[in-house]
């Protein structure tokens, strides 16, 4: 990838748009001195320099103009907004001008005359499929997929594939009911649980152990290995709040958790190391094993009601301490991005909803009066009192599942993404990819699931040693990651 300078100036760029336009004097402005310098309309005439960004690049990519003219190129016109690039197939001077003329170029009102240096990326001799493939669309297999696809029961399923039910076998029809534009891209990222044994439903068998609640969360400190067996109590966009007899803990998924696939009541057995974020402990859920055995009712403990002087303290600690369920009255303050609650007598703090799922979200309304329920989890730029909520107004807020019987059987899960191509009619695993799995960002170091161009540069090739380690000179393979421009994970 190298980065060019374009030339151009508005006058050439815009000139149908900014040459159109007539005044009210028009019909005699050829009288003698009618025009003079105080009729005239000031001018913005100048000389700027100015760099595309990445949302530059995605304005550009889904410019109403552009789509029309890129004809059957629109998989390389999709690809600019996550390559950040343009290409031989589409190249910067036949698709900067119409942004250049739009509302999302931050200088569109300078007149005619005015000259910009633009610096912009451009990739030289990509394959096509990387082409396709940089505008793949994701999608994660839901709890429905599995309970009808999969295992073809409401009752006798789990939320994983399984060496007898293998995802290659249920992947392909479920994207080919997705019915997805192939003039953007014929390639899709899944996400999905894998089982690496078979479950037993119906019960425990064979004399195994009956599951009983741990008292292993109220002692973990960071970094300990802990195997957890626990009830869920809590759910959000990015993981779910576990509970046994010693306390609650997030178990952090990450940004390609389904939320639907857990619910309050379940048994679970957790495996996995102790992490923490923002002064909270945090089980890492992208590494750990899951095995769901069962479900069961569950009562929420009494809430602890936190005045404002007592946000201010909790936002003021240094230590990394696990969940507590708390309870919280204020005004609610929703934008597109975050929902927060104004608590009379906070000087600093604010409660603050962590990762709401949809149903969370359609909850609260801006400027009203609420009391929400939840597990207090992080503290976010000193001053935000993360919560998992439970409840608003009373109302809980998330599916509960007991007295269902599940895969009695311990049946340990790992999260999976795999990059599909549709080639000859039918949906199938893509050759000569490898695409990063959850397991492969914690091995990393990483805590969220995405890497910046930075951390790419830098770790890349120390996976590639790993993955690759008989690779020859030359040798070239192409690697789906995840990464994170401004709001848009792609």
């Amino acid at each position: 990838m190298k980065k060019n300078i374009f030339f151009g100036t508005l006058a050439t760029m815009v000139a149908a748009v900014a040459l159109t336009g007539c005044d009210d004097n028009a019909w005699n402005d050829k009288l003698d001195g009618f025009e003079d310098e105080n009729d005239k309309p000031a001018e913005t005439v100048e000389t700027i320099e100015y760099t595309l960004t990445a949302a530059d690049y995605a304005a550009i990519a889904s410019n109403s103009a552009n789509v029309a003219l890129a004809g059957d190129n629109k998989s390389d016109l999709a690809a600019i907004k996550t390559r950040q690039a343009f290409n031989d197939v589409c190249p910067a001077k036949q698709y900067v001008p119409a942004f250049l003329a739009s509302t999302s170029f931050p200088y569109f009102t300078l007149d005619n005359g005015s000259a910009i240096k633009l610096t912009y990326n451009v990739v030289k001799g990509l394959p096509a499929e990387l082409n396709e493939a940089a505008a793949a669309y994701m999608y994660t297999v839901t709890e429905d997929n599995y309970k009808d696809l999969v295992w073809e029961s409401d009752e006798n399923y789990v939320n994983a594939f399984s060496p007898l039910h293998p995802a290659s076998d249920v992947i392909p029809s479920i994207l080919k009911d997705m019915d997805y534009d192939l003039g953007n891209s014929a390639y899709c990222v899944v996400s999905y649980n894998e089982a690496t044994q078979e479950p037993v439903f119906g019960g425990n068998q064979g004399g195994e152990e009956e599951w009983a609640m741990t008292d292993v969360i109220g002692k973990a400190a960071l970094e300990d290995n802990i195997t957890v067996n626990g009830v869920v109590t809590g759910i959000c966009a990015q993981g779910f709040i576990l509970t046994d007899n010693s306390g609650s803990i997030l178990v952090y998924m990450g940004s390609s958790f389904d939320a639907a696939s857990r619910a309050i009541g379940e048994q679970l057995t957790v495996a996995g190391t102790v992490g923490s974020f923002n002064k909270g402990l945090q089980i890492t859920g992208s590494s750990a094993t899951i095995t769901a055995v069962g479900t069961q009712s569950y009562t929420y403990p009494a809430a602890k009601a936190m005045t404002g002087a007592d946000l201010d303290a909790a936002v003021a600690r240094t230590d990394n301490k696990l969940a507590q369920y708390v309870k919280i009255s204020g005004k609610a303050v929703v934008t597109e991005r975050n929902i927060n609650i104004i608590v009379d007598g906070a000087e600093k703090a604010q409660g603050s909803v962590y990762q709401g799922t949809a149903a969370q979200k359609a909850a609260f309304a801006d400027g009203e009066q609420v009391t929400v329920e939840g597990y207090f989890i992080a503290i976010a730029a000193g001053r935000y009192f993360n919560m998992v909520v439970t409840k608003v107004n009373g109302k809980a807020l998330a599916p509960k599942r007991h007295g269902v019987a599940k895969a009695a059987a311990a049946v340990p899960t790992k999260a999976v993404n795999m990059l599909y191509v549709y080639q000859s009619g039918r949906w199938r695993v893509a050759s000569g990819f490898i695409t990063l799995n959850p397991d492969d960002y914690t091995e990393m170091g990483r805590t969220v699931q995405d890497l910046g161009s930075a951390d790419a540069a830098r770790l890349l090739p120390q996976f590639l040693k790993v993955k690759k380690p008989y690779a020859q000179a030359d040798d070239t393979v192409n690697v789906m990651y995840r990464t994170y421009n401004s709001s848009d994970k792609t």
